[in-house]
This record gives structure tokens, C-alpha cells and sequence, in this order.
């Protein structure tokens, strides 16, 4: 099942949580949701982030970008189910006759 957020929302849930979390909420791998974040242009925490906030030190965040023009605003996460899914196979329609 997909659910659709505001790329600020992502934006937000991503730097509150390890991408390993907020997927296990998501009910997706962090991979699919890092591709996720990539697709809408939204920025994540980069390696090592989650240990330096542990430990106390300084972090800074990734602004988020401004849209570009034509883009959506908002984000599908999670497994989308299309036509390819739903309509039944139906049979195929006669060849043509070349002659």
C-alpha cells in the first residue's frame, strides 16, 4: 500500500529518523525509501550523521531544495499498484495479414 506526503513532510520525517526506522514504518527497505527521497529531491542525512547527533557533537542539515518548475509536490512511498496489477490479461488481439 502507497501513501503520498508533501516533499516537506518527507523532508522532515527523514531528518527525525534513521532511514532504517522511518522504513520499517513505511513497511519498505531503506533503499527503496532513499530512491524515494531522490526522486522528489529531498535530501537525507549523510553517513555518519545518526552517530554524531548520538554522541552529542554538532550536525548540520541539508537545506531542501526548491521545486523546480514542473515538479510535483508530493511523494508516493511504497509499493504502487498500477493497471499492470489490477486488469485481468486479456486475450490478444488477431496478427495482422500482410500480404
Amino acid at each position: 500500500m502507497s501513501q503520498t506526503l508533501t516533499r516537506e513532510d518527507l523532508y522532515e520525517l527523514v531528518w527525525r529518523k534513521p532511514k532504517t526506522v522511518l522504513a520499517k514504518e513505511f513497511g519498505l527497505s531503506d533503499v527503496a525509501l532513499g530512491k524515494a527521497c531522490a526522486a522528489a529531491r529531498v535530501p537525507v542525512p549523510p553517513r555518519g550523521y545518526w552517530a554524531a547527533h548520538a554522541a552529542g557533537k554538532p550536525v548540520r542539515r541539508i537545506p531542501l531544495p526548491r521545486r523546480g518548475l514542473g515538479e510535483s509536490g508530493s511523494v508516493e512511498i511504497g509499493r504502487r499498484t498500477g493497471w499492470y496489477y489490477d486488469e485481468p490479461i486479456s486475450e490478444l488481439p488477431p496478427s495482422p495479414r500482410i500480404r
